[in-house]
């Protein structure tokens, strides 16, 4: 399977998998590695397309992401591999990858990670929302990357991140290695240290979001695997607090109901608006592309 241009060599990291916390973990990894590597799935050069991939697609399989621009990828399984090069203002979600997921050469990514490893590479301007059992490794020019907890799920994504021997209790996504560009010797910073040379920041609560995956896929997930540290979770109940306070004040201020049609009505006009100045409403079109044909 492929989009865009095809190309055969395995792209995938030789490395072993990170040990994890658990038996079942391990033997569910063992399972995972004994189930023959696929060829891999590469997206090459699209522009501003929405993109799903399911379990069937990709498990045990490397997903190649190269010179893609305003591109949404939703990868829903576990994968071995996933390489993104060369893009700009793109979204990745990727639900459990069992070996390496490498970032190079982007800017202006947004990316919802779940994997053993993650490498970011002369990249910019870009937000990661982790759960990854390793260090993320930051290495050569990187400006600006922001990293946050993981903020999003599906239901089958507890069940692939067994089967990729992810663990969702070790989550070190907060205490990067950082790699001098010129040297490559690792300075380790204490977690939620703002680097001197501006290479990362820790993504603050009040700025943190949910991020919604479109599609319904069979399994018993309800939340993100991952624990919420206390303040991002508090940032997120005040969020819904202030959405529901609002939503009550509209029901009282719009009884009559001339007043509450021309409120919808303005809300509407300006939720349209937003949707077609921020890009948002080619998503969207996509996307009711993807359910009349399904």
């Amino acid at each position: 399977r492929y989009i865009g241009d095809w190309s055969s060599d395995v792209c995938s990291s030789d490395l072993s998998p990170h040990g994890t916390a658990n038996a079942a973990m391990d033997e569910s990894m063992d399972m995972f590695e004994s189930v023959p590597v696929r060829q891999p799935i590469t997206l090459y050069g699209l522009h501003k397309r929405t993109l799903v991939l399911t379990a069937e697609d990709v498990t045990n399989r490397v997903v190649r992401i190269i010179g893609c621009q305003g591109v949404t990828v939703y990868v829903l399984g576990p994968c071995r591999d996933v390489l993104m090069l060369s893009c700009v203002g793109c979204t990745l979600f990727v639900g459990a990858v069992s070996q390496f997921v490498h970032v190079d050469h982007s800017e202006k990514l947004t990316c919802m990670i779940s994997a053993v490893r993650l490498k970011i590479s002369n990249t910019s301007q870009s937000n990661f929302y982790l759960c990854v059992n390793s260090s993320p490794l930051l290495h050569g020019n990187v400006h600006r990357i922001g990293l946050a907890p993981l903020n999003a799920y599906y239901g089958g994504m507890e069940q692939h991140m067994m089967e990729a021997g992810v663990n969702p209790l070790l989550n070190l996504w907060k205490e990067p290695v950082v790699l001098a560009p010129l040297t490559g010797s690792p300075q380790k910073l204490s977690p939620g240290a703002l680097h001197p040379d501006e290479s990362y920041h820790i993504i603050q609560p009040s700025h943190f979001l949910p991020f919604s995956v479109p599609f319904k896929t069979a399994g018993p997930t309800v939340a993100i695997p991952s624990e919420l540290p206390v303040e991002y979770e508090e940032a997120l109940q005040q969020r819904v607090e202030r959405v529901h306070h609002l939503r009550k004040r509209m029901q009282e201020e719009c009884a009559d109901e001339n007043v509450r049609k021309d409120m919808q009505q303005l809300v509407e006009a300006r939720f349209k608006e937003w949707l077609n100045t921020s890009g948002n409403i080619r998503e969207v079109q996509d996307l009711l592309k993807m359910s009349e044909r399904t």
